[in-house]
């Protein structure tokens, strides 16, 4: 502590703090604080330059082991664990600060349709075991189906059907947890709608309204319902 004799008052100019597991001497502002209405400032109450945040930042990331990113490219991964998770598009939404859902159901289908691949995460919170007791990852699903599997209006294991009648042609189809389409008869599974719809009709087709639900429904109709779920 250090006295002021002319005010007869005292300024704390240490504290005893917990830094990184160790109790350490921290020096503080004293009568160097400089009040503001900011939420983040630097130790004196002034405001944070942002090259020494993004030097602060990319230490930070270096000793932590991550790669070299820029601060802004942590939403994008805020919103890769959020897809992983299985965290619905409209929560998502709020956490990332999106104004539409429509922004969020783009995010989300450029990530799960990457050339990365699915993404694997499993985070145990408990204080209890150790990662060994951590079961295998579920299944993340991708591509253009991914969105409605995520939000839980499409199901794994949901039947389709595909009719043309006027070409004399049907199909039944099956979707997969990974979000492709296992078209009866057929040896792969798609990785789209269409792409499956495509496989039977023999050429270029919208499988979006093409493929049907046991409920009459397309998927066309569910991707709608999705987008309008709050309104």
């Amino acid at each position: 502590m250090q006295r002021f004799p002319d005010t007869g008052t005292l300024e704390v100019v240490q504290t005893l703090q917990r830094v990184s597991g160790e109790l350490r001497f921290v020096q503080t502002a004293g009568h160097r604080w400089r009040a503001s209405n900011l939420v983040f400032t630097t130790k004196w109450g002034t405001p944070i330059e942002p090259r020494n945040f993004n030097r602060s930042f990319e230490l930070h990331a270096r000793k932590a082991g991550l790669p070299r990113i820029r601060f802004h490219d942590t939403r994008h991964t805020c919103a890769s664990m959020l897809a992983a998770l299985g965290v619905h598009p409209r929560v998502a939404m709020r956490i990332l600060r999106h104004s539409q859902i429509s922004v969020t159901m783009n995010v989300y289908s450029r990530l799960l349709e990457s050339d990365a691949g699915p993404i694997n995460l499993a985070i145990n919170l408990s204080d209890e075991g150790s990662a060994g007791d951590l079961t295998e990852p579920p299944v993340v699903p991708t591509g253009p189906l991914a969105p409605l599997l995520i939000s839980g209006l499409l199901k794994p294991g949901t039947q389709l059907r595909l009719e043309q009648k006027r070409a004399s042609r049907a199909a039944n189809a099956t979707v997969l947890a990974n979000g492709s389409i296992m078209v009866e008869g057929k040896s792969r599974a798609y990785s789209s709608p269409s792409k499956a719809a495509s496989a039977v009709t023999g050429s270029q087709a919208n499988g979006w309204v093409m493929w049907q639900l046991p409920d009459g429904r397309t998927l066309d109709k569910l991707r709608d319902e999705l987008e309008n779920g709050d309104e």
